[in-house]
């Protein structure tokens, strides 16, 4: 029996390959006659598959990040079934064991070991335990992993650069709030620990969107108010709400007898691409003081290359090496915090003489997901956070239960379906047992398969005026406007129909006006923030103000990372997609809570603690005050008009 000798304490790696060679050979010459030829040819199969040409040569101090997308151990399986076979069954088809000889017999075949290297820094391995699989030939070493790591960071800035210089680029940046908490504490004062930072990213403008469209800067810049330079009669009269009307006026229509079963028909749909994002590095920029953000903006800029034209050309000798952006304009997504800045930031700097230093081709763009997370924000302001508002027994905190005085997004985004959902349902309830009394529950109705004639006349839901008020009851009417209001904004989000979500502007801007609702954070940063924070950020002596800003750049590719070693060993109990919870005892104890308070039925003389006004009126009414409409203006009569009918109703 041949025995291969366990490793000594303090043998090297090189020893463990030697004596898995002589292994391997003394193997081999036991079991066939012809062991030295077996042995030749083992060998020359590991000479193939360790070569430059087999594509398994990481070059772990320059690598690029492509190679970590594109790393599969079923790619390589197959790959070493095809090229070395009989190395292949021998080791009874080992992937792993194959890597680790590949790499013993040429150090440059090491793309297992560089990705696992990776892979142990960004999920904090301790360094002892690196080194020890960098010993047996798993990984590479910590030197060799903060090499690979300030390449990766260079490729992808050279990538910005690059896509920068197409001009069809845009820009989203945030603010980046860290609070370095110190572990021993001391006498003197170690300065403020919450420091400041501003992370961003670039991607590319798609959808057929050309350089020539961008080239506007000037145009534009004659034309804003903001402009103290520009002629008085290029500056357009400032436009109104009744603008926004303008935009799909035929989504103004509303035909009372149509109706449509499934989805509705697209207004203005862009089609599903998936838009590559290049992060950049963090800057130590307080972009919440307008200083701060100026100073952030030409950061984010240099970054990739764009840069003052004169002290370009001044700093190159006359070689124009950086990209002049002088004529075109630059969108800048980001929450409305980050509008506000930017507007503050053009105030400053309107004085300046250059296209450069006036900051000229700044325009900011409202990123979709911040006004989805402002709709959120709106509806609990008026339907939870009054104390008075929790009071009735049909209000939704009684659907809901407890909720924190800051709920966040998610919960508030699921509170709104699910008891949305239920309310609807009961609705259909009230209506259907109205028509005829037989039908005591939904699901009765439903097994007398009603015609879709039958289900239009159902449609328009208690409508009609009702004799004597029940302001229970009309609260919950404005709470099916506002979240239906909701369900079609995101819908439209989510199915990519840009002209729905531009023609839900104008109602919630009405509602934001009247419920203070002006900021929301940026979902892209906001995730990428949280994952330099809690995640890739380091941890204990290593959470430093350095290693942010070196890997901010970085963390993409660790997300991508942990991805790819998820999939290739199988690792499917640390999904983080989990099934939807099963709602169906919840949403049968709520709708029996509905019919039992007639939350949608009628209750004549019934008072409610709280009466909610409706938050569309009192916004044009607060839009109107703050514009002081000229009486002689067409458009403002209108206004006028559509106010005086608001306070008409709001008077019976």
């Amino acid at each position: 029996m041949i025995k291969l000798l366990a490793p000594e304490k303090n043998d090297s790696a090189e020893n463990i390959r030697r004596q898995l060679f002589a292994y391997i050979e003394i193997l081999i010459s036991r079991i066939t006659g012809a062991g030295r030829k077996a042995a030749e040819t083992i060998d020359e199969e590991i000479s193939i598959l360790a070569s430059d040409d087999a594509g398994w040569h990481f070059i772990a101090g320059h690598p690029e990040p492509y190679q970590l997308q594109e790393f599969d151990l079923v790619d390589m399986a197959q790959v070493m079934r095809e090229t070395a076979p009989h190395l292949w069954l021998m080791l009874d088809k080992k992937v792993i064991i194959s890597s680790i000889i590949m790499q013993g017999h040429n150090q440059k075949s090491n793309w297992l070991q560089s990705m696992c290297g990776i892979f142990l820094h960004a999920i904090h391995a301790p360094q002892k335990l690196v080194d020890s699989l960098a010993h047996m030939g798993v990984s590479i070493v910590q030197s060799t992993i903060h090499q690979s790591l300030d390449s990766l960071g260079n490729h992808i800035l050279a990538d910005a650069r690059k896509l920068a210089a197409t001009l069809v680029a845009a820009y989203a940046y945030d603010n980046l709030d860290i609070k370095f908490k110190p572990s021993v504490p001391k006498i003197e004062r170690t300065g403020d620990t919450l420091k400041h930072f501003t992370a961003s990213m670039v991607f590319p403008l798609l959808h057929g969107v050309a350089v020539e469209d961008l080239r506007c800067s000037r145009y534009l810049w004659e034309r804003l108010r903001l402009n103290i330079h520009a002629p008085r009669h290029l500056i357009p009269l400032k436009p109104t709400w009744i603008d926004l009307m303008r935009i799909h006026p035929n989504t103004l229509l509303v035909d009372e007898n149509m109706m449509t079963i499934g989805k509705p028909e697209p207004i203005e749909k862009t089609p599903l691409v998936k838009t590559p994002i290049l992060l950049l590095r963090a800057t130590m920029d307080n972009n919440s003081q307008v200083a701060g953000n100026i100073s952030a903006l030409t950061h984010i800029l240099s970054q990739v290359g764009v840069r003052d034209p004169r002290v370009a050309r001044d700093n190159s000798g006359g070689n124009q090496a950086d990209i002049d952006i002088s004529e075109h304009i630059v969108l800048f997504y980001g929450d409305l915090g980050t509008g506000e800045k930017i507007k503050g930031s053009l105030e400053r700097r309107s004085i300046e003489n250059t296209p450069w230093l006036c900051l000229q081709f700044v325009v900011f763009v409202l990123g979709l997901f911040h006004l989805k997370m402002a709709c959120v924000d709106a509806l609990w302001k008026i339907f939870i956070q009054p104390r008075t508002a929790q009071m009735d027994n049909t209000c939704l905190m009684k659907d809901t239960g407890t909720v924190a005085s800051k709920p966040g997004f998610r919960r508030m985004h699921q509170i709104i379906q699910h008891t949305g959902i239920c309310r609807w349902l009961d609705c259909w309830r009230v209506e259907v047992q109205r028509r005829d009394p037989t039908h005591t529950s939904l699901q009765l109705f439903a097994v007398s398969k009603p015609s879709l004639n039958y289900l239009k006349a159902l449609h328009n839901l208690r409508s009609q005026a009702a004799a004597v008020r029940d302001r229970q009851y009309e609260n919950n009417l404005l709470l099916h406007e506002y979240f239906l209001l909701y369900e079609e904004i995101i819908f439209a989000m989510n199915h990519g129909d840009v002209g729905r979500v531009e023609s839900c502007f104008l109602p919630w801007i009405w509602i934001f006006k009247a419920t203070g609702k002006h900021k929301a954070p940026d979902w892209c940063l906001e995730l990428n923030n949280l994952y330099t924070k809690t995640k890739y950020g380091g941890t204990r002596v290593n959470y430093t103000e350095k290693r942010i800003i070196d890997e901010s750049v970085l963390i993409q590719v660790f997300r991508d990372l942990h991805l790819t070693f998820e999939r290739n060993l199988a690792l499917g109990h640390l999904t983080t997609r989990h099934t939807e919870p099963d709602m169906t005892l919840t949403f049968e104890g709520l709708l029996r809570y509905l019919q039992a308070e007639k939350a949608h039925e009628i209750v004549a003389g019934q008072k409610s603690v709280h009466p909610i006004p409706d938050m569309k009126d009192k916004g044009q009414q607060l839009f109107s005050v703050a514009a002081a409409p000229d009486p002689d203006s067409a458009d403002n009569i209108y206004v006028l008009l559509v106010l005086d009918k608001a306070w008409e109703v709001e008077a019976v």
